[in-house]
């Protein structure tokens, strides 16, 4: 069995990071009976000050499929020698680019110890033009060190779409591309469309980290030309105290007419029956390299309005949807009203015109095959 040394900041009990955590969660759960994952991971989730209770640190555990070893938030290299050294591995699996501790540390590690074994970087949508436009001249910065220290070189990097792949190459780093789409939740057969669509009301919802990249503030700025009555209920952790102090601001300048609420945290477990209590998911992201979160939304029949800019391209040609460049806000808002007016009976086809699409998404074995290929595939290459 193919071993995978893999590094994600965050991991099970964690749920706060989103997807890059649903990704290696569904890998380990599909997969891990062909793939065995050896994860590295920090002693807490995101934002926490204390790590987990009742879990050892520095010290391998079985969790699942997987063997999960929980560190120090923040260890030294020669901490993290001592980790890869003392693991047993054929490929290196970074579920980041930009993540210091976790991925840039890492591979410099594995430089210093002259490892020759395989590295492939799931860089998660880190290279989408929204997300490189988040302080991106420190970005630009570290992308011009890392091509003329050659660190990069003969790494392989996974994208997740040809969305995504078209992000990587743009920023011109060695080494091959391969496309393997992220592995969605196992495949559901529970789908509650009984309740009905209120006429004259309209419940959104934003369930997401809230940070610059995820664009609540867009949101906000759409809400508040609305001239219709709406409620708009927002989940998630906020991970930028400064951002949020600036949607806040734009909350307490809006209608009474739009009720705007912050609702707190979602335990992952309850995202798909928390989903299923609203009209329509608002969420205008700068940059998803796959989205979880919009499928789980599918998953219960609710309906997205979402940015251009994730692989999520296809909802109009479905019925299922809208997507719309940012630079149209006025897309966006008539989306709405559309929603708005739909009577129980369109409202209730709809929620099963997006409940079916999600089946089929999550009924496509052919991702399980290209995930488990990307690992045997690479097993026996090492880099120069």
């Amino acid at each position: 069995m193919v071993e995978v040394l893999t590094f994600n900041h965050h991991y099970y009990p964690g749920y706060k990071s989103g997807g890059a955590l649903r990704t290696i969660v569904n890998m380990v759960e599909q997969i891990g009976n062909n793939i065995q994952f050896n994860i590295v991971t920090s002693d807490r989730d995101l934002g926490d000050f204390k790590a987990y209770s009742g879990i050892k640190i520095n010290r391998w555990h079985k969790v699942g499929n997987a063997n999960v070893y929980y560190k120090n938030e923040v260890s030294s290299f020669f901490e993290l020698i001592k980790i890869i050294n003392n693991a047993d591995y054929d490929l290196v699996y970074l579920n980041s680019f930009f993540d210091y501790n976790y991925s840039i540390k890492i591979l410099l590690c594995l430089r210093l110890i002259k490892s020759n074994k395989k590295i492939i970087i799931a860089p998660r949508g880190e290279f989408s033009k929204g997300a490189m436009n988040i302080k991106k001249h420190r970005k630009k910065l570290f992308l011009i060190l890392a091509r003329v220290s050659r660190i990069y070189n003969n790494v392989l990097w996974q994208a997740s779409s040809q969305y995504e792949k078209g992000d990587i190459e743009s920023i011109c780093m060695p080494g091959r591309v391969a496309i393997v789409p992220d592995m969605p939740p196992m495949p559901v057969s529970y789908f509650d469309n009984t309740r009905k669509k209120v006429d004259g009301q309209l419940k959104l919802c934003f369930i997401s980290r809230i940070s610059r990249i995820k664009n609540l503030d867009f949101a906000l700025k759409v809400l508040s030309e609305l001239d219709i009555h709406v409620e708009f209920d927002i989940y998630g952790p906020i991970e930028d105290e400064s951002y949020w102090s600036e949607c806040k601001l734009l909350i307490d300048n809006i209608s009474n007419d739009v009720i705007i609420r912050y609702c707190g945290l979602i335990n992952h477990n309850d995202v798909i029956d928390v989903f299923g209590e609203y009209d329509l998911f608002f969420f205008p992201s700068h940059g998803e390299n796959y989205g979880h979160i919009i499928l789980e939304s599918m998953i219960s029949g609710t309906p997205a309005l979402i940015s251009d800019m994730t692989p999520w391209t296809n909802f109009e040609s479905h019925g299922i949807g809208c997507v719309s460049s940012l630079n149209n806000r006025c897309k966006f808002a008539d989306y709405i009203k559309h929603i708005y007016s739909m009577n129980a009976t369109e409202y209730s086809d709809l929620r099963e015109r997006v409940n079916q699409y999600a089946i089929s998404v999550l009924s496509d074995r052919s991702v399980k095959e290209k995930n488990i290929q990307l690992f045997s595939n690479e097993k026996s290459k090492v880099s120069l």
